[in-house]
């Protein structure tokens, strides 16, 4: 969905307790995670305000969003484009979990669905290739949740 009009505000629930994550206005968006995989809701929406919302089809999202948006790297382009934009490169890994043993430490680990509780641990001088496995768009969407919040990211090809 995207915000048309008024002001809603986005929590997740914690042991028990909800939280206020995000306050989301015109031109925002909510439910992409629905949109394109099978993953269970991870946030409440309500209205503070009375508004309107415009719905997406995932068909429609995937052609005028995220397909313009998102760039996959292949692995070793990772040092290339580090060099080129002169900054340090990143792999967030966004699989739901990680075989202790075949982690790599270098990587973040932050399963998706906590992505955005972590945005603000993020530093936006840092490029960011997402790394996710299954045939949902996971990695895609992560990347596109970073670009959208002002983030450089790519989707690393697996």
């Amino acid at each position: 969905y995207v915000i048309k009009r008024g002001i809603l505000r986005c929590e997740v629930e914690r042991d028990g307790t909800f939280s206020e994550v995000a306050k989301l206005s015109i031109g925002q968006s909510f439910g992409l995670d629905a949109l394109i995989s099978d993953l269970p809701r991870n946030a409440s929406i309500t209205a503070e305000t009375s508004g309107e919302l415009m719905r997406l089809s995932e068909k429609d999202f995937e052609r005028l969003l995220l397909a313009p948006v998102i760039e996959i790297i292949q692995p070793s382009a990772i040092e290339p484009l580090s060099q080129s934009l002169d900054s340090e490169v990143v792999i967030i890994d966004v699989r739901p979990s990680v075989d202790p043993e075949s982690e790599d430490s270098s990587m973040l680990h932050i399963p998706f669905l906590s992505l955005r509780t972590h945005l603000e641990e993020l530093s936006n001088e840092k490029v960011y290739v997402i790394k996710g496995s299954g045939p949902e768009k996971i990695a895609e969407l992560s990347a596109y949740l970073l670009n959208e919040s002002g983030f450089t990211a790519y989707v690393l090809a697996t």
